[in-house]
């Protein structure tokens, strides 16, 4: 129904086929409550709570089979708590505050193999990031300081043989296996 041309109380559309597509509520046209969206087929697609139009609590996706995609809370409108995303044959993981993420974040393969790990701090990289190769090979160890890498930087290839060593100060690179990098874009000093 609608009130003073808005949207207004429980809704459901419906696919041309006649299956059920999303249904949820509405208040004074904006999102509001549990909406729910099926895939063709009638499995559950998503579920996302609202509050006046902002992402307001539990939202969980889901694939065809029932698999969780992503998982996690939202207030008013920003992530919080833990979050699980599983896409793109990877698993990430980790704590949001604010919106921002913060905390350790650790992704891993369908292999089960860590492919990253690293803390944040109010959105920021913050502290030692690690990531592996595929086969769980380190491939890259440094650390970040106010957001930018900061200091030593190695990087290995996947039998764990140093390939570079990089040295950053907050986010600019200093010196490359030891040789200083040059300051002028022509080369010149």
């Amino acid at each position: 129904m609608y009130e003073l041309g808005l949207r207004e109380g429980k809704w459901t559309f419906y696919r041309i086929a006649g299956e059920k597509e999303q249904e949820g509520k509405y208040r004074q046209g904006a999102f509001h409550g549990t909406w729910t969206w099926w895939y063709p087929g009638g499995q559950v697609h998503r579920k996302e709570d609202y509050t006046r139009g902002k992402l307001d609590g539990e939202f969980l996706e889901l694939d065809t089979v029932g698999d969780v995609l992503v998982k996690g809370t939202f207030v008013g409108g920003d992530p919080e708590g833990p979050w699980v995303r599983n896409v793109h044959n990877h698993l990430e993981e980790g704590q949001y505050l604010s919106g921002q993420k913060d905390g350790v974040w650790r992704i891993t393969d369908a292999s089960n193999v860590v492919r990253f790990e690293g803390a944040y701090s109010f959105g920021q990289p913050e502290g030692k990031h690690r990531s592996w190769h595929p086969n769980g090979v380190l491939e890259e160890v440094g650390k970040h300081e106010s957001g930018a890498k900061h200091g030593k930087w190695r990087l290995y290839d996947n039998q764990g043989n140093l390939l570079h060593e990089y040295i950053y100060n907050y986010g600019k690179l200093r010196k490359v296996d030891g040789s200083k990098v040059d300051k002028r874009r022509d080369g010149t000093r």
